[in-house]
């Protein structure tokens, strides 16, 4: 099999940052997961304080193991990016980071496709460019792949993890595994309260499993019908939804709870520390 290039968004997939009242809540995650938990998923980057979602240290070294890459691809500032990562390479591979960090590539807010400059052009091919991107999802800023992140050649082999489907650019569509994002890190909402909240609750902060499960249904549907990995990535995440694909489709497959079990049992063997609430 190929290297496949697993193109992370950070803020909302891979970490939530406190940046404001991060005191308060850091107290209050040690207090509803225990001083053990939140020391371990927790980094810095800038001064401000990154709590990691669980699962992802586990998740990165099952890629490595599998012999894939890993690329981060976020719109924030790069100097926090970079710091940001080497601090999730340090605690995922301690005794041999600095080697993994030659060969993860980092791409940053400057690194995005502004496609609202194409809007208003006098140039018919330009606007086209406008359309062609924000079709189906809108968006003025893109995290386009091919020729930034990866050559042509290498898209059919590239998916991005995104939280934010407005970062998804119009052609490289099928790249797309959308997850559950929030602007919180955890909450202990009963299902009393909602339990919709709840749902939303658990697929936010166990999306590594989820992530981890669906790429490895993927992988082994794509070997069982001898197709295209992006074809295999839609089949599982888009037609087997049997609904209609556009700009309103909301990837309901992110609730598919065999997929975060599957996931939760491949990554429990990569780390014991694991498990669910």
């Amino acid at each position: 099999m190929k290297k496949i290039n697993f193109v992370f968004d950070l803020d909302n997939v891979v970490v939530s940052v406190l940046d404001y009242e991060a005191e308060r809540k850091y107290n209050e995650y040690i207090e509803l997961l225990g001083e053990e938990f939140v020391k371990r998923h927790t980094i810095k980057a800038l001064g401000y304080i990154h709590m990691v979602f669980p699962g992802f240290y586990a998740l990165f070294k099952w890629l490595k193991e599998n012999n894939h890459n890993i690329i981060f691809f976020s719109s924030g500032i790069k100097d926090r990016n970079v710091e940001a990562v080497e601090e999730l390479m340090k605690k995922t591979f301690p005794k041999n980071y600095e080697e993994i960090l030659k060969d993860v590539k980092i791409f940053s807010r400057e690194d995005l496709f502004n496609v609202e400059r194409y809007r208003e052009s006098g140039d018919e091919s330009k606007r086209n460019i406008y359309k062609v991107a924000q079709n189906p999802f809108f968006g003025n800023k893109k995290k386009k792949l091919v020729d930034v992140v990866v050559s042509k050649d290498e898209l059919e082999n590239t998916i991005l993890i995104e939280d934010d489907k407005s970062y998804s650019y119009g052609p490289e569509v099928k790249n797309l595994l959308m997850v559950k994002g929030s602007y919180r890190y955890f909450s202990n909402y009963s299902f009393e309260k909602d339990s919709r909240m709840v749902e939303d609750e658990f697929s936010n902060f166990y999306k590594s499993y989820y992530i981890c499960g669906l790429l490895n249904a993927t992988l082994n549907y794509m070997k069982e019908k001898n197709i295209l990995l992006l074809d295999s990535l839609w089949k599982l995440q888009v037609e087997d939804t049997n609904e209609e694909f556009g700009k309103d489709f909301f990837y309901p497959m992110r609730n598919q709870k065999k997929y975060y079990m599957k996931g939760y049992e491949i990554l429990k063997r990569m780390d014991n520390e694991l498990y669910m609430l």
